[in-house]
This record gives C-alpha cells, structure tokens and sequence, in this order.
C-alpha cells in the first residue's frame, strides 16, 4: 500500500444500514465518512438537468476529462458537513436514487466514480458499491452488513417519509402514506430487489 492515510471499507446492499455505520464510526474516529452512492446520485443529478437525449454520453465525457472538478461539489461535500447540506439533499430523492442505480451498473461511470473516491487522502469510512473489492481491495478494516429484504423496505420507507415524499412508482409526491400500507411496502420490497439486481 502506498497511501499514508487509512481507510474502513463498508459494503452491503442497500439499505441494509452500512451508512449509519459508517456515519456513527467517522464520527467516533474522528474519520471522514465518504457515502460512494453520492458520487452516483450526483452523476444523476447532472444528467437530469438536460433535455439532451445523449445526457448520459455528454456527462461522462465531461467527467472522464477531470473526475476531481466534475465531483468537486460531492468532494467539498465531505470535507465540510455544514456547507454539503444543500447538495446532499438535492441528491437524496428516491427518483435521483433511482436513476444512480441504473447508471452504477455503468462501467464508465464506475471508473469514474472510483477515481474521484481515491482522489481523497485522508482517513476515512467509505460505504457503498464496490468499496472493499474494487475501490479499495486493501482497505486496513473491511466489514459487509445485511439485513432481510423487509427491514431494508422499512428503513427506505422511512428515509422517504422523513423526507416528506412519496414513492418515485407513485403518481402524487408529498403525499401522505400509512407507515406500514402494505402496497406501498411493496413497492419498496420491490425497488430494492431491483437495485440488487444492478
């Protein structure tokens, strides 16, 4: 290893927990808690701010020329909470979250993102995609965390309900929802099994 600086790699599938994890560990260890998926979400993001039917082409050729400017808002993001907020919610929809999942079975995509992720050089806990295998294989401390498909369901539900949205399947936002309305819970259960599959 030729970095200086150390790193706890956190894997799993979505929403199985690995961010609050990773959040409650950067904190106690006075690392950086760097989340993978939002350089995803941001990639996203910048697509979806364009009519142009090659968004997704255009972008990554715009990324590929300097990962570290493209990401610069999801860098600074980490390195400064208090001025992240505002993109980090920006990126956190269910239809942004959505649209990331598609775009990280991208290859392309993925080098891009796992360059900007290795660009930083401090200690940091790192969760997501590819982070103890590809990104960083030698991290100095690997974990992977799971939970049943239902406590994922329930954990997204109410990240989306906290955020005051409705399901992306639905066709009304902000709208109110049962916490456990069977329907909707398996929209959820079915989301996830989606981005498992990606």
């Amino acid at each position: 290893m030729d970095r200086t600086f150390r790193v706890i790699a956190i894997d799993g599938p979505a929403s199985s927990g690995k961010g609050t994890v990773a959040a409650y560990l950067a904190k106690e260890l006075q690392y950086i808690h760097v989340d993978s998926g939002l350089f995803y979400r941001y990639f996203a993001h910048v697509c979806s701010q364009t009519d142009d039917n090659a968004s997704v082409e255009n972008t990554l050729r715009k990324a590929q020329q300097n990962v570290v400017e493209f990401f610069k808002h999801v860098l600074q993001s980490f390195y400064n909470k208090q001025e992240g907020v505002q993109i980090i919610t920006a990126l956190k929809t269910e239809t942004c979250g959505q649209m990331a999942s598609t775009l990280s079975a991208n290859g392309d995509v993925r080098q891009c993102v796992n360059a900007a992720i290795r660009s930083i050089d401090q200690n940091i806990v790192i969760d997501g995609r590819d982070t103890t295998t590809v990104i960083f294989p030698n991290a100095d401390v690997k974990l992977f965390i799971t939970a049943d498909i239902q406590a994922r369901a329930k954990r997204r539900m109410l990240e989306a309900k906290g955020r005051g949205e409705w399901t992306s399947n639905a066709n009304v936002a902000n709208q109110e929802f049962a916490e456990f309305d069977d329907n909707v819970f398996r929209r959820y259960i079915d989301a996830i099994n989606q981005r498992d599959c990606n």
